[in-house]
């Protein structure tokens, strides 16, 4: 079994039809590690969570994943590690990205193996940003309450025209 990876995602693009499309078609791929979350094979999208800034349509979800993003979405190296030669899916994330047209910003959190992940992916595709930064979480007894050192604070999602202009 994985560790599980909290991934918060913004998607971005300039109509709601595209965003639902590329949904459906993410999810649809059925191979990526998505374990919960509108991605994950199972879930239902509500075209609720569309909203529109500044005639930008963007979408934000949550979901989990196995081990990271890029081994969810991106990499072999699962695969490789179980022995298979060939890749699990026959297309990548940041393909779908491209296809449709869509920017997207992900952050992602795995307290487990300690470290985050920043991604900027622009709509021709390209990764605009690739962060990772260590992290720790323990619990503080005397607080009663979890407390996080390293990685990238609570960050902000850009605006989503600031992900649909990222190069």
């Amino acid at each position: 079994m994985a560790n599980l990876c909290s991934v918060r995602m913004r998607i971005a693009a300039k109509d709601a039809k595209t965003i639902k499309k590329f949904i459906r078609d993410v999810r649809d791929n059925g191979d990526f590690r998505v374990y919960s979350g509108v991605l994950a094979e199972d879930e239902k999208f509500d075209p609720n969570l569309i909203f529109t800034k500044d005639d930008v349509f963007a979408c934000d979800i949550r979901l989990s994943v196995g081990w990271s993003f890029l081994t969810a979405f991106e990499e072999d190296g699962v695969d490789k590690m179980f022995g298979k030669t060939e890749p699990s899916y026959d297309k990548y994330f940041h393909e779908f990205c491209k296809d449709y047209g869509v920017g997207v910003e992900v952050y992602t959190e795995e307290s487990g193996a300690g470290f985050e992940e920043h991604y900027l992916i622009s709509p021709s595709g390209q990764f605009v940003k690739r962060e990772c930064l260590t992290m720790t979480e323990d619990y503080d007894e005397e607080e009663d309450e979890w407390v996080k050192e390293g990685g990238f604070g609570d960050p902000d999602f850009l605006t989503p025209q600031e992900i649909l202009e990222a190069k």
